[in-house]
């Protein structure tokens, strides 16, 4: 991996697998590109696309990657002798999948983190959008033709980013892969957040809203215990369990209108700030800290 990120074979947009790289880094290049689109003068709207992979690999075409990386003898030889769900099946698949780029368009841009691919393009003329999100696609299928990999075009699908209310649906677009037409979506979902047309993530905050409350509910249980009543069992059950939904989303709950945001900390039947309260009680003895809840 050191040799693959100093000569700079891997691309920009692939991250995962790699040191001091996330998630995170690939949904806020989207979605930072989303809201410069959104707040542009004059409005443009932003056509999205996001492909469901798969992630088998055909071996002879693999080694001739590595090969074209400039990886040569012992390292070559090395790589060859690991099998499928080795330690290093991550690695092989990054510079399986590094040779994508030359077949995206230059005005359309592409998020990568493994298999999971956006692609998006920005445009004041939405048929401009269908038209390079089209061919960047055609490129797209001949790449996964040459590499052998399949696109379930049934879990493939496309969203429309605007703030434009009144038009918004009437919207006609005809995006397509491999001459099937692509379904298009009001929620899209990538790398586990969901995203509404207008990025207001009020859909995304309602659904971790939910789940955190349903998952409040195990240290509810603990503390009726006599066994989990301890504070290092309650500390644990929630570090491990419920902090990381706080902290994976609260960095995009800061592009929530407000109205939302008190939603997350007001749900019924039983608040979440509540819950933070009777949660942040118990832990006090522990010396454990919570996220902000709004």
């Amino acid at each position: 991996m050191d040799f693959l990120v100093k000569h700079n074979v891997l691309h920009f947009y692939q991250t995962s697998y790699r040191e001091k790289h996330s998630t995170v880094d690939q949904l806020f290049y989207l979605s930072q590109s989303i809201i410069n689109g959104l707040q542009g003068k004059p409005h443009r709207k932003i056509v999205a696309v996001f492909l469901d992979l798969s992630d088998w690999i055909w071996r002879q075409k693999l080694i001739h990657n590595i090969h074209s990386t400039g990886i040569k003898g012992n390292g070559f030889y090395g790589l060859m002798i690991f099998s499928e769900g080795s330690v290093l099946s991550p690695l092989l698949f990054l510079i399986y999948m590094n040779t994508i780029h030359p077949h995206i368009q230059s005005d359309t841009r592409i998020s990568c983190y493994s298999d999971d691919i956006a692609i998006w393009h920005t445009h004041r003329d939405i048929t401009t959008s269908q038209k390079a999100l089209n061919v960047t696609l055609k490129n797209i299928a001949i790449w996964a033709k040459d590499l052998k990999l399949s696109i379930n075009a049934d879990k493939t699908n496309f969203c429309v980013f605007s703030t434009d209310r009144k038009h918004r649906s009437t919207f006609n677009l005809f995006i397509k892969f491999n001459d099937s037409p692509i379904k298009r979506i009001d929620f899209s979902t990538y790398l586990s957040i969901t995203m509404d047309p207008e990025l207001r993530f009020t859909r995304h905050i309602v659904h971790t809203t939910n789940k955190a409350l349903r998952k409040l509910s195990i240290l509810r249980k603990l503390c009726g215990t006599t066994w989990g009543s301890r504070p290092k069992t309650v500390k644990s059950a929630f570090c491990s369990i419920i902090r990381p939904l706080f902290e994976y989303t609260a960095r995009f709950r800061i592009q929530a209108p407000i109205l939302l945001k008190w939603t997350l900390s007001n749900t019924e039947p039983q608040s979440i700030e509540n819950h933070y309260s009777n949660v942040a009680y118990l832990l006090s003895k522990t010396g454990a800290t919570l996220p902000p809840s709004n």
